[in-house]
């Protein structure tokens, strides 16, 4: 149905590499129940946040970000040059 992964670079903020769910299991509660796990066991280790990144275009996913308590912290262009695609960096106190 779904795959996730986080860790912890930085601290007591986590990240959020990846996330994703099969389109015909999405709607269903899926990617929510895979954020709390997330959640759970980042707080487990004492962190503090997690954050993310992913591309603007993405709105129906920004939208879910946001509904799972997620913020916008700013908006920029990727620093590795690979592809000139608009970030949005989102984080999400725990």
């Amino acid at each position: 149905m779904g795959i996730t992964a986080a860790g912890q670079p930085h601290g007591p903020i986590w990240v959020l590499n990846l996330i994703g769910i099969l389109p015909d299991a999405r709607g269903a509660g899926h990617g929510a129940a895979l954020l709390d796990a997330v959640y759970c066991a980042a707080r487990s280790a004492g962190a503090e946040a997690l954050r993310l990144t992913t591309t603007v275009k993405m709105e129906a996913l920004v939208a879910f970000y946001v509904r799972q308590g997620f913020s916008a912290t700013h908006v920029a262009y990727p620093s590795h040059r690979r592809d000139r695609h608009l970030r949005i960096f989102m984080k999400r106190p725990l």
